[in-house]
């Protein structure tokens, strides 16, 4: 177990813009005051094939279970273990203005402000990756991405999201929406008390672009959002519900982490 008073990580605290860890993992307890991760506090290099399955908790903003904060690449990673903080907090990365791809996050998130099952607050690329864990805050809370200022391509949820403020906004997918969303979609259970409640967007610019995103009305039970395009869960197991989907190289319809038949990424 890892405790200090400043920015902690259950393998490194800070992986420079020259570092590069592979083939690693950790385990143990994470607590920080300011930045913590289950494998590193920031990173702005590259973490490659690692994974990390210990709670993560600090008690500021950037809480990560894999990283706080990445400016760096992030790829082929996950995380497991479950995550507490009061601001920007993910299941895999609290802060991303760097890229991740190939990854996802099955643990549950709980803050206050700008939390995601995958990343809290997105100011980068992600691809390729989901998440499933709960999610539970009250603004900026979104199923994957908590507050996304960044692009959002080939990815999905599954997990449940709870919104606690009558004023907060929620969605399946992503709470807040200033950046681009395409080929992403959101199935996990959404109850919230906040009247800006969306299926799989609840806040969205104009400027923002979504693009081939849906969300199942079914399992989110919700029939409204605010981008994206509804669909039943029994729309899910048919490739052509989805259009410029990637069904030779990046999707496969399979059993998801739900249960149900429905897009999922290939190894």
């Amino acid at each position: 177990d890892v405790e200090g008073t400043g920015r902690s990580g259950g393998l490194v605290s800070e992986n420079g813009s020259n570092g590069t860890i592979t083939g690693s993992h950790a385990s143990g307890e994470v607590e920080g005051a300011h930045a913590g991760g289950g494998l590193a506090a920031t990173n702005w290099g590259t973490i490659s094939d690692c994974y990390a399955s210990g709670f993560v908790h600090a008690e500021t903003n950037h809480v990560g279970g894999l990283v706080g904060e990445s400016q760096g690449q992030i790829e082929f990673s996950h995380a497991t273990g479950d995550v507490a903080g009061d601001d920007t907090s993910g299941g895999l990365v609290g802060s991303n203005p760097g890229s991740v791809a190939d990854s996802y996050a099955t643990g549950s998130v709980e803050a206050d402000h700008s939390i995601g099952g995958l990343v809290g607050r997105n100011t980068g690329d992600i691809s390729r990756s989901y998440s499933t864990g709960t999610v539970e805050g009250s603004s900026g809370v979104g199923g994957f991405v908590g507050n996304n200022s960044g692009e959002v391509v080939d990815s999905f949820t599954t997990g449940a999201s709870q919104g606690l403020s009558a004023l907060g906004s929620h969605g399946g997918f992503v709470g807040e929406s200033h950046g681009d969303l395409i080929n992403v979609y959101a199935a996990g259970p959404i109850d919230g008390e906040s009247d800006d409640l969306g299926g799989l967007i609840s806040r969205h610019d104009e400027d923002a672009t979504v693009t081939n995103s849906y969300w199942d009305v079914d399992t989110t039970g919700l029939d409204t959002s605010n981008g994206g395009e509804a669909r039943d869960t029994s729309d899910f197991d048919d490739e052509g519900n989805f259009e410029g989907w990637d069904f030779t190289d990046v999707w496969i319809i399979d059993s998801a982490p739900d249960g149900e038949q429905r897009p999922t990424l290939r190894d």
